[in-house]
């Protein structure tokens, strides 16, 4: 039995109307009002509790058994899972556009007011979501009893009217802090957790302190130089997996993930192999046209992620920024170490044709194992 009406005292039922009526004297007609409160949590759990007028569960369920124009308590408990179903089926939500699972709970509670028309229910609810992305809902009662919604979400609170003529409102805003800095915590941990991406990236520090002269590299032995060539390449690689990436979010182009991989590992091998017999100088050019590619990557991790189609825009910022501040860490603790190393005899006839020649060979492993 889904509900569970409790009998009290005249005592009782007197301090109860009276809680009820000083609670919401200041509008008579709260309890003709749908109403949907409840506090969603960073794990993805709405709690809330609806309250129902009894004449909005008249419309869509047969509850006057006896036609005597009076709705008991035993027929309301009579017809409980008649109205679990249509709340299941009348009050959806979603986040990042999949359906939030519903539980209608036991504790059901009677809420009376000064007359029987506007009596209510009040019954609690629990929705497990998704724990990132918006929060979109969709009420179907009659178009002149909108539900009245009001969640709070951390230190924010969205209240919306829904009525029936709406699809899928979305209730939260995207902008709020946590769900902003979860994707820069997500693309953050791609690039450092995506060692195709990083041997890519080390590849190109590698001869960011050299210059290609002829059939070899050669040591560049101004520093201003080095920072300035880092820094180009770094940006061309930023620009040019930005842009694929938003071409993909945004749907313009559809690359097909297993493609997308192999050429990333053919990057890579043509890299290492420029750096042990450089046969592409314009390296700013090459970093840029194989950024197009790792930026078909970067979609496809960020894909998989949950955000609907109004968070694609700070989505794709968030990623995209998380991405940089990645790219930025690995620049920074190898860059410094590299302009040092670059003054030993050694640095290009061994450390950069070694270090180039071990991720050749595991670019070449990774062509043949994504054929």
């Amino acid at each position: 039995m889904l509900i569970n009406f409790r009998c009290g005292g005249l005592l009782a039922a007197a301090i109860f109307r009276f809680g009820v009526f000083a609670l919401f004297a200041f509008s008579s007609h709260t309890y003709a009002k749908n109403s949907f409160v409840g506090t969603l949590d960073e794990q993805g759990s709405l709690h809330a509790t609806i309250h129902i007028p009894i004449d909005t569960l008249l419309q869509f369920t047969p509850l006057d058994t006896n036609a005597n124009n009076a709705i008991t308590r035993t027929e309301l408990n009579a017809a409980s899972e008649s109205i679990a179903a249509q709340l299941r089926a009348r009050v959806i939500l979603q986040r990042a556009n999949q359906p939030c699972q519903v539980s209608i709970l036991p504790d059901w509670k009677f809420s009376p007011a000064s007359n029987n028309a506007n009596n209510s229910l009040v019954i609690p609810m629990r929705y497990q979501c998704a724990a990132l992305g918006a929060l979109t809902m969709r009420a179907d009662f009659a178009k002149e009893n909108p539900l009245s919604v009001v969640i709070k979400s951390g230190d924010s609170t969205i209240t919306r009217d829904l009525s029936s003529s709406e699809g899928f409102v979305t209730l939260d805003l995207f902008e709020n802090k946590r769900a902003f800095l979860s994707f820069i915590g997500e693309g953050f941990i791609h690039i450092l957790m995506g060692y195709d991406h990083i041997l890519f990236l080390i590849t190109l520090l590698l001869v960011s302190v050299l210059t290609p002269q002829g059939k070899q590299w050669q040591v560049n032995v101004d520093l201003g130089g080095v920072v300035k060539t880092a820094l180009i390449l770094v940006t061309a690689f930023t620009a040019s997996h930005s842009i694929t990436l938003g071409l993909t979010i945004f749907g313009w182009v559809k690359p097909v993930s297993h493609w997308v991989e192999l050429l990333i590992a053919i990057t890579m091998l043509l890299s290492a192999f420029n750096n042990i017999y450089p046969f592409m100088h314009r390296i700013a050019l090459i970093t840029f046209l194989f950024g197009l590619i790792h930026g078909f990557g970067f979609a496809g991790a960020l894909s998989e992620l949950a955000f609907s189609k109004e968070q694609q825009a700070l989505s794709l910022l968030a990623f995209n920024l998380g991405i940089e501040f990645g790219q930025l860490l690995i620049v920074a603790i190898l860059l410094p170490l590299l302009v040092w190393l670059r003054n030993f005899d050694w640095y290009y006839s061994y450390f950069v044709r070694g270090t180039s020649f071990v991720i050749g060979c595991i670019a070449l492993l990774l062509t043949f194992a994504r054929f």
